[in-house]
């Protein structure tokens, strides 16, 4: 006779852990990818065409994440749309000369973080801001 196992509530608890930590493993690639395409390849083109890839790539990350928000992997892309819509802050103020303090536009990446966290409803980005306001000060 073959005893069959059956699954204990300390081994469903260690799946959605592996699986938290999965999604998050997937985000931190799929954010560096995004990342050193944008540090590599935007330097070589005009003012238009940068303002448009960072715009696309940010409306493409957080339309893809409102259709998965109820999963996991949702809110890893909207926190990519929310990294990448940093670092567009950083890219655009560089490219076109202006004169605002590192301080200055980590405050607009707070001000976008906390308008996304009550959008969506999620407190991870609250949190994230929390942080971002700290390293303005």
């Amino acid at each position: 006779m073959a005893s069959e196992k059956s699954l204990n509530p300390k081994d469903i608890v260690n799946i959605k852990i592996s699986k938290q930590l999965l999604y998050g493993i997937l985000f931190f690639i799929l954010s560096a990818s995004v990342l050193s395409f944008l540090i590599a390849d935007i330097r070589n083109s005009g003012k238009l065409t940068r303002v448009l890839i960072i715009s696309c790539l940010i409306i493409a990350s957080y339309v893809t994440g409102w259709h998965l928000k109820e999963k996991p992997i949702g809110k890893s892309i909207i926190a990519v749309g929310l990294l990448i819509y940093g670092l567009g802050l950083f890219i655009i103020s560089d490219m076109l000369n202006l004169s605002l303090s590192y301080a200055d536009i980590l405050a607009f990446w707070m001000l976008g973080a906390i308008l996304m966290s009550f959008a969506l409803n999620l407190k991870i980005f609250l949190y994230s801001s929390l942080v971002l306001g700290f390293l303005s000060l």
